[in-house]
């Protein structure tokens, strides 16, 4: 007898279970939103979800907003003069005492393109060029730097080297410092640059 109990019990059990569903207890059968209910409400909190995430992935498929603090064309000019060389102490070097600094001073022109990737190309005319510029923006967005190369390397005097600029605060413009020498190495410069952002 006690063993018939036992099976009619367990096959209440299986039932109750069964008729609540996986996640349902027996007790939680009274609360269970009805199914045409339960599936219009779903269907309705179903749709913002669907329109957020569409949203999400047009804009992660679109390109990021530009840094209006670097993106764009700049121009303006440079002046270069005879720059100081630091030696070691006790170490003499005549090759620069011997530069008059006529060669390669005086002013220039630097244009510039910074995209939205942050490279950076452009061109020095005048007294450090003619030269390209090829560089790009340093991993904090903080400073601007490229490599000018010149046109006709073999000319004299051909100047290679570093540019570096900064976005003054408060203001459209880029003011750095371009430092170049000839192939020698027997004429060294520095010159100040002042950029300004172009008109699209």
């Amino acid at each position: 007898m006690l063993t018939v109990l036992r099976l009619k019990l367990s096959a209440l059990l299986i039932a109750a279970h069964t008729s609540c569903g996986p996640n349902q207890g027996p007790d939680q059968e009274k609360t269970s939103v009805p199914h045409s209910a339960s599936g219009s409400a779903a269907s309705g909190s179903a749709a913002p979800a669907l329109g957020g995430s569409a949203s999400a992935t047009a804009s992660a498929s679109s390109p990021a907003p530009p840094d209006s603090k670097w993106v764009g064309s700049w121009a303006g000019e440079l002046d270069s003069k005879k720059a100081k060389v630091s030696l070691d102490p006790g170490v003499t070097e005549k090759t620069w005492a011997a530069d008059d600094g006529r060669a390669a001073s005086g002013t220039g022109t630097v244009s510039l393109v910074v995209t939205e990737d942050g490279s950076v190309s452009g061109r020095v005319e005048g007294a450090l060029g003619p030269g390209k510029l090829v560089g790009a923006l340093d991993p904090a967005g903080e400073l601007l730097s490229a490599t000018l190369t010149p046109d006709q390397p073999d000319s004299a005097p051909a100047m290679s080297g570093t540019l570096v600029l900064a976005p003054q605060s408060g203001a459209p413009e880029l003011t750095g410092t371009l430092r170049a020498s000839s192939g020698s190495g027997e004429v060294v410069r520095e010159a100040t640059v002042k950029l300004k952002r172009k008109a699209p």
